[in-house]
């Protein structure tokens, strides 16, 4: 789960120096950021015991998916839009 957990981190920060040095609409930071939503999606199904998705009231449209308890140095495998996540998965959300 460690593995997944810092592939995920290791392609969002792909993706971000992708869009910030050739933009968005990129080819590699597409490819970055579907392969991201992708193995958080795998995450979730994955291990649902572990995992909380928490909808951001900072970011709209996403959420961060939590992990319970903490895997390795990482307490968080990022944020995902919602509209990528599958109508079973449950979303919390907070006021903020």
């Amino acid at each position: 789960m460690e593995k997944v957990v810092a592939a995920i981190h290791g392609l969002n920060h792909g993706w971000k120096l992708a869009r910030e040095l050739w933009g968005e609409d990129c080819g590699l930071a597409l490819s970055l950021v579907g392969a991201k939503h992708r193995l958080q999606l795998h995450l979730v199904a994955s291990a649902p015991s572990r995992v909380r998705v928490v909808a951001d009231p900072e970011a709209p449209g996403t959420a961060g998916i939590r992990l319970h308890p903490p895997v390795g140095p990482f307490a968080d495998a990022a944020h995902i839009p919602l509209d990528c996540l599958p109508s079973d998965v449950n979303v919390e959300f907070h006021g903020g």
